[in-house]
């Protein structure tokens, strides 16, 4: 309904004021959208006798998940099944859409693979990999509608990690940090990013997949230099912790600056190395089995 003209919505408000009996009339419009024009007016100028339930729909549980999983391959999931259906729920934040367009793609390339006592299983580790086009296309949708300017800031996000500090997105791209807060409230009316409850100064993106698809589409060599940027900004602002400060000097590392040397950041990197926390500064999905390298 968030795109529907007035003339249409203007017949939807007639309907709703009519003595149909027993009709019901359903509704759905985006609450990530920022609602402006005819739906407002149209919502704001219902009859009084129609009876109105609004109704908010939330993510999937993770049993429902499973079920969605069953559903979808045909098949009961075994315990590593049921596994990949808990790391895609956190993935995917309980996004039906999302998960349906991940189990199709999963079942196509051979991770959902058949059991000869009938059930599915998978195969799944945790690392770089693609998402179906089609959830791809959906967020840089989003992303583009929001201008080239917020698309770059939320890039610089995707490199810090699946949650990011406002101050240190500021220092990282240079921007005000009230027009910075412009932006990520932009990306916050169409879902992409939500301020974290606590503490104050600190965005997440609303899902997992859309720092992936973000931190992707940046391409190799403005990977680094957003990586260089976040580490030099995180020096400067202080306060972090040595693991994830060395995973960003690392990540920025090109081979024009591999030969520097500088005791500080060197020996901060020997002390944080072991410690870098998986999924904190860079993004993690699941791997294909034709794409899975030997062991670290």
């Amino acid at each position: 309904m968030q795109w529907a003209d007035r003339p249409t919505l203007q017949l939807l408000r007639h309907l709703a004021g009519l003595p149909l009996g027993r009709v019901l009339l359903v509704g759905v419009h985006r609450d990530s959208e920022r609602l402006v024009g005819p739906l407002v007016e149209m919502l704001g100028a219902l009859p009084s006798q129609a009876t109105i339930t609004r109704i908010t729909p939330r993510g999937l549980t993770v049993s429902q998940v499973v079920a969605l999983m069953t559903a979808t391959a045909g098949r009961e999931p075994d315990a590593a099944g049921g596994t990949l259906a808990g790391v895609l729920h956190r993935e995917a934040d309980g996004n039906p859409f999302y998960l349906v367009e991940m189990f199709k793609d999963l079942l196509e390339t051979g991770v959902i693979t058949t059991l000869p006592d009938g059930r599915c299983t998978a195969i799944a580790e945790v690392t770089a990999a693609g998402l179906p086009v089609s959830i791809r296309d959906v967020l840089r949708a989003r992303l583009a509608r929001l201008g080239a300017e917020t698309a770059l800031v939320l890039s610089d996000a995707a490199a810090i990690g699946q949650e990011f500090d406002v101050d240190l997105l500021a220092r990282t791209t240079e921007l005000d940090g009230d027009h910075l807060l412009d932006l990520l409230e932009a990306a916050g009316r169409t879902a992409l990013v939500a301020e974290a409850p606590d503490p104050p100064g600190r965005f997440r993106f609303a899902h997992a997949l859309v720092q992936h698809t973000l931190y992707r589409d940046i391409g190799a060599t403005r990977r680094t230099r957003a990586h260089t940027r976040v580490a030099a900004a995180m020096e400067n602002l202080g306060g972090r912790q040595p693991g994830e400060l060395a995973y960003h000097f690392l990540a920025g590392v090109t081979p024009a600056t591999a030969g520097e040397g500088d005791p500080l950041r060197a020996g901060r990197g020997r002390a944080g190395a072991g410690r870098v926390r998986p999924g904190r500064g860079r993004p993690l999905v699941l791997r294909r089995p034709e794409r899975a390298g030997p062991a670290p």
